[in-house]
């Protein structure tokens, strides 16, 4: 099965709702597919995501239809509260404290794979959740569709690294981001292994909503950027774990959000 990237977009923009943190929950997307949460994780470090399968999936499954699912899509949440930020500050090293969001996620997703059984999976986010998502990816080699995700180059093992650096992981992650969304472009000094879609902007207030003129039928026009890096403040950090710094240029670069 393949999951389609407005269905990734549109789970992305769900799981911000807390409600479908329930079991048997149905989430119903804009483009008419509806998904049921089987698992979940809220922890107090920030760390919001679920575990969602197709509708009719999820019923074959429960009548002993199916004895495992066709597909499992994890869902994480991105950049909302402070302890979010702290993460996304996080990212500029690759030590993670025990109850860091990238080892908690990790541990979520190994115990609903221990717990459901499924022919395949994916990963998909938004901001941060989608730097959990390619860090997912990349444990698992299996694919994530991300939105301006956090990069989570920096959070990879020494031997993945020098495997993102040749390449190995180029296929395996897709981000659509804007230029100017500010946790994408984080940290400034992480590289960037996987595809990347620059995307054109709609007149939304709410960021994640601006990636909907994407989908629209009239389909706009996309760049795709073949081992593109941005110019992102090339000059002005050197990133020395400098709190300070690094709160003044988000600052800077959030205005207009």
């Amino acid at each position: 099965m393949k999951v389609k990237d407005d269905t990734n977009f549109y789970l992305s923009d769900e799981v911000y709702n807390s409600s479908y943190l329930k079991a048997g929950q149905k989430i119903k997307l804009t483009n008419k597919e509806t998904w049921i949460t089987i698992n979940s994780v809220n922890k107090e470090n920030g760390l919001q995501a679920i575990a969602v399968v197709p509708l009719k999936d999820y019923k074959d499954y429960n009548n002993g239809k199916l004895k495992k699912y066709t597909h499992i899509v994890f869902v994480s949440r991105g950049s909302e509260e402070l302890n979010d930020w702290k993460e996304n500050l996080g990212l500029v090293v690759k030590e993670d404290d025990k109850e860091g969001q990238f080892k908690v996620y990790d541990k979520f997703v190994n115990d609903t794979l221990g717990k459901f059984k499924t022919q395949d999976y994916s990963f998909t986010g938004h901001s941060l959740g989608g730097g959990l998502a390619q860090y997912e990816a990349v444990k698992h080699l299996k694919p994530a569709v991300t939105f301006a995700a956090a990069r989570a180059f920096n959070k990879l093992t020494d031997k993945e690294q020098k495997k993102a650096l040749n390449g190995e992981y180029w296929d395996l992650i897709k981000d659509y981001y804007h230029s100017d969304d500010v946790v994408g472009m984080l940290p400034p000094n992480a590289e960037v292994f996987y595809r990347q879609y620059l995307m054109k902007r709609n007149s939304s207030e709410n960021n994640l909503d601006k990636f909907e003129e994407f989908y629209d039928e009239n389909r706009k026009t996309i760049q795709k950027l073949n081992g593109f890096k941005e110019e992102v403040i090339s000059a002005a950090l050197a990133f020395n774990n400098k709190d300070k710094e690094l709160g003044n240029w988000i600052k800077e670069n959030s205005k207009g959000w």
